[in-house]
C-alpha cells in the first residue's frame, strides 16, 4: 500500500494540515471490546442489581468476570445467567436503605497471558427507577410507574 504525501504538510490560506497514515494489522481478527451493554433490577427478598453483556462480546476471550463496588464493598461475581444473545453478572443483597448508593461494576475478561477491562457502570437503585419512570411516561405503563414510585418511597421511608 502506497501513502502519497505521507508526513508532509499540505497549506492552504495560512492552514497547515498534516495527514498521519497508520498501518493497520493485519494478522488476525481484533477482538470486539469489553463492554457493559444493559442494567436492569430484580425485586425478590431483596433488590438484585443485573449486569448485562453481550455474547459476542466475549466469543474471544478465555476467562471472564464481572467485579462489583458498593459502599467500599468489593466483590468478586464469577457465576452467571444465560438470557438470549448476554451473559448477566447480579449484585445481590440491595437493601432498601442503600438504594440511593451507587453499584459500580466491571467486567474482566483474560486473553492468553493478558487481562482486560471494561469501562465502568454505575448505577444506583433510584437512578434506574427515575430513568424507568421518564422512559415509560405515558399512560399504558400506569402498572409500572406505580410500582417505581412505590419502590422509591419504600426506600425513602427505610432510611427514616
Amino acid at each position: 500500500m502506497k501513502a502519497d504525501g505521507l508526513n508532509e504538510p499540505i497549506v492552504s490560506d495560512g492552514t497547515v494540515v498534516t495527514y498521519y497514515y497508520k498501518k493497520q494489522s493485519c494478522s488476525g481478527r481484533k477482538s470486539p471490546p469489553l463492554a457493559i451493554d444493559k442494567a436492569s433490577i430484580s425485586l425478590e427478598s431483596s433488590i438484585t442489581m443485573n449486569f448485562k453483556v453481550p455474547k459476542s462480546s466475549l466469543s474471544s476471550y478465555d476467562d471472564f468476570y464481572m467485579t462489583f463496588k458498593c459502599n467500599g464493598k468489593e466483590e468478586k461475581a464469577t457465576q452467571y445467567k444465560q438470557n438470549g444473545d448476554y451473559y448477566v453478572f447480579s449484585y445481590k443483597g440491595i437493601n432498601p436503605q442503600l438504594m440511593n448508593d451507587e453499584v459500580t461494576a466491571v467486567l474482566h475478561a483474560k486473553k492468553g497471558n493478558e487481562e482486560y477491562t471494561s469501562p465502568e457502570k454505575a448505577l444506583s437503585v433510584k437512578e434506574y427507577a427515575y430513568t424507568l419512570l421518564d422512559r415509560y411516561s405515558s399512560d399504558e405503563y400506569s402498572k409500572l410507574r406505580t410500582l417505581l414510585v412505590d419502590l422509591l418511597n419504600y426506600g425513602a421511608m427505610a432510611q427514616k
